[in-house]
């Protein structure tokens, strides 16, 4: 009896702090701010050849890219495995000068199959209506800048409704 009710607290503790499609869709609300723009993306350069790139949409979607440097048209980009996967897609929020982004913990994913997995929280400043920064586990501060891209990969996608 005290190893089922062990092993049932374990399972209801791991379940907590899992997210479906349908739990995460249902989190999702439309930006209707102007504290940052969304018309295009936003753009880090990791590397002299690989850069991050975040796209905001109006319906609370976000969208994470990383690929080659100087990328100005979503026929550049390979997006052929965009769709099929978590990885990329998050919804978020914004509170005052905050972005809160809530995201599948890829990490985490050992299967394909698997419906519901860990989520994770990313946090970005609005440093103003075209550069936003976040804070890396080293305490290093990356800004992302703003880039006119139109149009934009499509926020379609089949894990956020």
């Amino acid at each position: 009896m005290k190893t089922k009710l062990i092993l049932f607290s374990i399972v209801l503790c791991f379940s907590s702090c899992m997210l479906n499609e349908a739990e995460l869709s249902k989190l999702r609300t439309d930006y209707k701010g102007e504290e940052f723009k969304t018309g295009g993306c936003y753009v880090h350069q990791i590397s002299d050849t690989v850069c991050r790139y975040y796209f905001f949409y109006k319906n609370g979607i976000r969208l994470e890219l990383v690929d080659a440097v100087k990328i100005d048209s979503v026929n550049q980009f390979d997006l052929r495995g965009t769709k099929n996967s978590r990885g990329p897609w998050a919804i978020f929020s914004v509170d005052k000068n905050t972005i809160t982004s809530t995201t599948w913990d890829m990490n985490e994913v050992s299967t394909f199959f698997i419906t519901s997995v860990d989520t994770k929280k990313d946090y970005f400043k609005i440093e103003n209506d075209s550069t936003i920064s976040t804070i890396y586990t080293d305490n290093k501060i990356v800004y992302y800048h703003f880039q006119k891209f139109e149009p934009k990969p499509d926020s379609i996608n089949r894990f956020i409704k």
